[in-house]
């Protein structure tokens, strides 16, 4: 992928730029985009994206907590997708997370001016964004709440719910997601098979099937 057409072929099967004039997205990635950047395996790439907006072209990438007596990992990004969008607009030095390459990725990093060029050019980036950022609210309310809510099986549902996925990998250990949820990895097993024998959840290994969220948040919100 090495074309400014290409690179608008994927951004437009994005969220956040799915309703830019085409036109207008072309000639912006032509004047304000730079050749992608390549990360390998275990590259930290968190540096990068400081008063960046990144886009995730090919690869997967795990966002972790900043803090670093506490490594939890919230989120993992498969291409195409988009990261630091929450943050690109804060004053100061915001709290970044840790950005990690899960495998070998290709990113581009767009700079601050050239965002707000396109807010101010395009009115389909522009209500998009506004969009976005509202999900993003929404999305850490919801990771609030499942961090105070009481019983393993409440803790572990909401959490679920606020992945917004159908199907969910779970970290390769196991620990790591007890540990964000504050659980023992007895309770977090036992959550596990309280949601599946009611029904709420399927599991194949490591993978978590969702079968209906409206139930989970009607047992469990």
């Amino acid at each position: 992928m090495n074309t400014v057409l290409e690179y608008a072929n994927v951004l437009s099967a994005l969220p956040l730029f799915k309703n830019t004039d085409k036109t207008v997205l072309v000639k912006w990635l032509a004047e304000h985009v730079q050749a992608p950047v390549e990360a390998k395996k275990d590259e930290d790439v968190s540096s990068a994206t400081q008063r960046c907006l990144g886009i995730l072209l090919q690869g997967q990438l795990e966002i972790h907590s900043a803090d670093n007596e506490k490594n939890v990992i919230l989120r993992t990004l498969n291409a195409p997708a988009v990261f630091g969008a929450a943050s690109l607009f804060c004053e100061g030095k915001p709290p970044f997370s840790q950005i990690k390459a899960k495998s070998t990725c290709s990113l581009l990093f767009v700079s601050l001016e050239a965002v707000q060029a396109l807010l101010a050019k395009d009115e389909g980036f522009r209500n998009a964004y506004l969009s976005f950022l509202s999900d993003r609210v929404r999305f850490l309310n919801r990771k609030i709440q499942c961090f105070t809510a009481g019983s393993a099986e409440r803790k572990l549902a909401l959490w679920l719910i606020s992945e917004d996925q159908q199907t969910i990998v779970l970290p390769s250990a196991i620990s790591s997601l007890a540990e964000m949820l504050d659980l023992g990895r007895a309770s977090l097993y036992r959550a596990l098979d309280k949601l599946e024998g009611e029904g709420l959840i399927s599991r194949s290994g490591k993978t978590i099937t969702v079968i209906s969220q409206e139930k989970i948040l009607r047992k469990y919100q």
